[in-house]
């Protein structure tokens, strides 16, 4: 070691020793050793390494900080490492030391000034995360009546965001959003949900309370309707305040605004939106935030929303793999007519590079911007809620007027975005080898777009003769012909997801069926039993489809025939080996005959 380095550690030492003379001076001798134990004993339940401290080493030494912190808990919290110790102790103590910590923190009304300081906060979010319903419920009536004061502090903002988006059950997020009411109607509602509470408890019904519905803000106007104007100036107040003062990430900012927005009228709704239009992208990671975006979409002029496609370019695959985000940008194409830019600033970026587009195509969010344009508003695909925001294509104005929200019709804007996908596509599917074609094909997400997109037709760029067809079909005849079975059941052509892709290719497309049978020649009777003692699996469907398909079933004929013995055997007990049989004997299943219809996914 340098002398430097000698000499930086022993300044260190002593700046150290220092510190902790001052302390010394600071507290009684006796305080001072209390304090010292006290680190001492945190020191080593925090750490991470169970080769250096067990588990249960760990649950004895929290029991003895918390015999050591007993009503102390309040006056170490102050200090930053004080909190820490106390939140090591929420995280891995037992829930009666929670209890213990949460009893001293109420008894001494603590709670409220917890969630308002940068260091405490994290206690009462500790508690959130690992305490019990009980202990949860305790925590938040402490704050009920306060939460709109609470919102406009940063730290405090935070706690509350943690609860509602993370912890909070659907009756608890009700209550926290019933505040920005107003008084009146936010205890009108927690005496309502304390009945039916006990009306569930009494009856039992209430294991799970989580699946208690939302009530619309619609439903407490019809309950309140004399409050309706008070409730939209409450709310008007706090979604001015939560975009001035940049809250706007918040996941309770986004039910707040989304309810204000169904209260108001078009002119106030066009101001609104004005404010948020550069928020979009924060708003998207949530139901009620998404819902806002498309909104915003929606009321916009043509100007703004060529400045949203912008905004969104730098986020477009973190929207896309979004639960919630992902619907923005489909709404951008419903109701954006400018299919140039739609292109040029959204669908070619988000597909600008293979690993993107298998990115994309993987992901079972993003899978669905393609497969907006390969099969638009599919219910196989688009929940039925979803579909109802993408479909309503127009605003109201003051008088009640349904104004549309695009010149172009939806069908021609989908024909021009498939002008640029489908090249984009046919290049990415050619330049394929057969181990990544498989790959995809057999993937639970990308496999269905690569099905729609091998189905397809498109007058003059995507028809059944087009050479990329072709080339499909030549890798579906190799990656059937060289499958292993005990592989490919798990993940392969044999797998659910991976004989479901190659049924519905075989059924929709043409050719498909003939390129899957001739690659499976010489080996169908391992897909139809399998190996010797195999059960029945994924295979033996495939078989039963391309059997029942003109153009693959005379290529197996032959073979099935030379093995009908062996199949006969096994008929009884295999509902696949007896659909295949029947095929083969001219039983098509078409609803009159045979009785059992193929299984389709």
């Amino acid at each position: 070691m340098s002398e430097q380095k000698r000499g930086k550690k022993r300044k260190g030492k002593h700046q150290k020793d220092a510190k902790k003379e001052r302390k010394k001076q600071k507290t009684s001798v006796e305080e001072f050793e209390h304090l010292s134990k006290i680190k001492q004993l945190w020191e080593k339940a925090r750490q991470k390494d169970p080769k250096v401290v067990s588990d249960a080493e760990r649950t004895k030494l929290v029991n003895q900080l918390m015999d050591l912190l007993q009503d102390r808990v309040v006056d170490l919290i102050n200090k930053h490492d004080g909190s820490r110790i106390v939140q090591t102790v929420i995280k891995h103590g037992s829930e009666k030391v929670r209890d213990r910590i949460l009893n001293e923190f109420k008894s001494k009304g603590q709670i409220v000034k917890l969630v308002k300081q940068k260091y405490t906060k994290h206690i009462p979010m500790k508690l959130l995360k690992y305490g019990s319903k009980k202990q949860r419920e305790l925590i938040l009536r402490e704050l009920y009546g306060k939460i709109p004061k609470l919102m406009g502090q940063v730290d405090a903002a935070e706690v509350i965001e943690y609860a509602y988006a993370s912890i909070a059950t659907n009756r608890q997020k009700n209550l926290l959003v019933s505040e920005f009411y107003g008084p009146t109607v936010a205890l009108a509602l927690r005496e309502q949900e304390t009945i039916n509470s006990n009306v569930d408890n009494k009856n039992n019904n209430n294991n799970n309370p989580k699946s208690t519905p939302k009530p619309k803000i619609l439903e407490v106007i019809e309950a309140n309707p004399l409050q309706k104007d008070i409730i939209t100036k409450n709310l008007e107040k706090v979604a001015t305040r939560i975009v001035e003062k940049s809250l706007v990430q918040h996941s309770i900012s986004h039910r707040i605004i989304h309810d204000y927005i169904k209260l108001i009228d078009p002119t106030a709704t066009k101001d609104m939106v004005t404010s948020l239009l550069e928020h979009i992208v924060h708003f998207a990671h949530t139901r009620e935030g998404s819902l806002i975006g498309a909104h915003c979409i929606a009321y916009s002029s043509v100007k703004d929303r060529k400045n949203i496609m912008k905004s969104l370019k730098e986020y477009l695959f973190k929207l896309a793999s979004d639960a919630h985000g992902h619907i923005v940008l489909l709404k951008c194409f419903q109701t954006i007519d400018d299919t140039v830019l739609l292109k040029k600033m959204i669908l070619l970026e988000l597909l600008k590079s293979p690993e993107q587009i298998t990115a994309v195509l993987k992901d079972k969010w993003a899978r669905l911007i393609p497969l907006f344009i390969l099969c638009p508003f599919n219910k196989r695909y688009f929940p039925l809620d979803v579909i109802e925001v993408l479909q309503t294509n127009y605003t109201v104005n003051d008088k009640n007027d349904k104004i549309p929200t695009s010149k172009k019709a939806i069908e021609v804007k989908i024909k021009e975005l498939r002008e640029a996908l489908i090249p984009v596509l046919k290049t990415f599917v050619q330049d394929l080898s057969v181990k990544d074609f498989k790959e995809l094909l057999t993937d639970p997400f990308a496999g269905v777009v690569m099905v729609e997109f091998g189905v397809l037709e498109v007058e003059g760029i995507w028809s059944e003769e087009d050479e990329v067809r072709e080339e499909m079909r030549r890798k579906v005849r190799e990656l059937v012909k060289d499958c292993k079975e005990e592989e490919e059941r798990e993940k392969g052509v044999m797998s659910r997801e991976g004989s479901g892709a190659l049924k519905r290719l075989i059924k929709e497309g043409k050719g498909f069926g003939r390129a899957a049978a001739e690659g499976m020649k010489g080996k169908v009777m391992k897909w139809v039993v399998g190996e010797a003692g195999s059960k029945e699996g994924e295979g033996v469907w495939v078989v039963g489809m391309l059997v029942e398909a003109e153009e693959s079933r005379e290529i197996l004929r032959k073979e099935l025939g030379e093995n009908r013995k062996q199949l006969e055997k096994v008929r009884k007990e295999r509902k696949g080996v007896d659909k295949v049989l029947r095929n083969l004997d001219g039983e098509v299943s078409n609803g009159k005959k045979g009785g059992n219809k193929m299984q389709e996914d």
